[in-house]
């Protein structure tokens, strides 16, 4: 009998050795996955949502750390050598939702991208330039005015904006 309780003890921190070793790999953490938000599974039900500051977000992993809870966004196509800009904001407005609806700690976000895993961390700088960076967009919103960052056509014809942007590319 001791030799089986023996038996399941060892299957059992070898199973746990591999499922972390399934998370490293994954790019997450270390830390419990509260839930995901990629392929078939899908644990949340509704996207984080704050009324206050207009803005919602679901992001693909949620994996707690003690009382933190880290945002994990996962990214395809190529790894650039530093996370793109719009990523990291993406990942900071995960970082305040977390804040703001959970009433959780978000330290720092991660982007995993196929051959990286980039920490943004949200300090108070973080969050502060994010709230700047949303009430920018919220004036420029309710003034109908979109000044367009780039020079690409393909971009402009995929953008939900174009029917009120006056500086489209054809």
């Amino acid at each position: 009998m001791l030799t089986v309780g023996l038996a399941l003890a060892v299957l059992a921190l070898v199973l746990l050795a591999l499922a972390r070793q399934g998370l490293r790999r994954a790019g997450l953490p270390d830390g419990r996955v509260l839930y995901e938000d990629v392929g078939m599974r899908r644990t949340l039900s509704e996207p984080l949502y704050d009324p206050a500051l207009g803005l919602a977000g679901r992001p693909d992993y949620l994996v707690e750390q003690g009382r933190a809870l880290i945002p994990v966004e996962v990214k395809s196509g190529r790894t650039p050598t530093a996370p793109y800009e719009n990523h990291r904001w993406q990942a900071l407005a995960y970082c305040l939702l977390v804040e703001q609806v959970l009433h959780r700690p978000a330290p720092y976000a991660l982007i995993r991208y196929p051959h990286a895993t980039y920490q943004v961390a949200f300090t108070p700088e973080a969050k502060t330039a994010l709230l700047d960076l949303l009430a920018e967009m919220r004036r420029a919103e309710m003034n109908q005015r979109f000044d367009r960052s780039h020079q690409d056509p393909t971009r402009c014809r995929g953008c939900g904006f174009r029917d009120l942007c006056d500086q489209r590319l054809e």
